[in-house]
């Protein structure tokens, strides 16, 4: 409910970005496992344990945890799990372009400048970061990243819990697997299968 309470989860960078984007709308707290003196985040209310209770208690979530590698994408897999239950803020940046026939999941965060094309599925809890373009017919994962300045040509699939790193390029018509990091300033011209690591031009995986 648009009226409920808001939790942003994290205390970092990303958490400071979301922030923004839900003005005027205001965070009682945040959730991390350290205070911050950020005041414009809020109340520390707790750490992840605090999650259960605070959803009991008619709290609403933002999701404020980025990630940039396969490591803090599981953090943030984990966080979700505990938020399974709970109402996920879906936040778009009042500067972003989304066509009217595309889809946007429940906690997806769709940052400053992002382009999200003809016919596109986003899934739940996925980032579209700032710049990021995902053209026509692309279907994002759940919990994926679309880092920075991406270019998604059309008809791609991204998995879920995927990393793609700022600056890359994913040629039309590929397939990328769950779990998958691909390198910053990456060329992607051909399928990643599930956990592959890719990096440079044209992009290799090396893990």
């Amino acid at each position: 409910m648009a009226d409920a309470p808001l939790v942003i989860v994290g205390a970092g960078g990303h958490a400071r970005v979301v922030l923004e984007a839900l003005l005027p709308r205001l965070a009682v707290g945040h959730l991390s496992p350290e205070p911050t003196d950020d005041r414009r985040l809020g109340a520390h209310l707790g750490g992840d344990d605090a999650i259960a209770t605070l959803a009991d208690g008619g709290h609403a979530f933002a999701l404020g945890l980025g990630f940039v590698d396969a490591a803090g994408a599981r953090r943030r897999a984990g966080v979700l799990d505990l938020l399974a239950d709970a109402e996920l803020v879906t936040i778009i940046h009042a500067s972003a372009a989304i066509s009217p026939s595309a889809t946007v999941g429940a906690g997806t965060f769709v940052a400053a400048a992002a382009v999200l094309g003809t016919d596109v599925q986003v899934g739940r809890a996925a980032i579209v970061n700032t710049g990021a373009v995902v053209d026509h017919d692309c279907v994002i994962g759940d919990n994926a990243h679309v880092a920075p300045g991406v270019t998604l040509s059309g008809g791609i699939t991204v998995g879920a819990n995927t990393l793609i790193g700022a600056g890359a390029t994913v040629i039309q018509g590929v397939t990328i697997g769950a779990s998958v990091v691909v390198g910053a300033g990456a060329v992607v011209v051909s399928d990643l299968p599930d956990g592959a690591t890719a990096v440079g031009v044209p992009a290799r995986i090396t893990a």
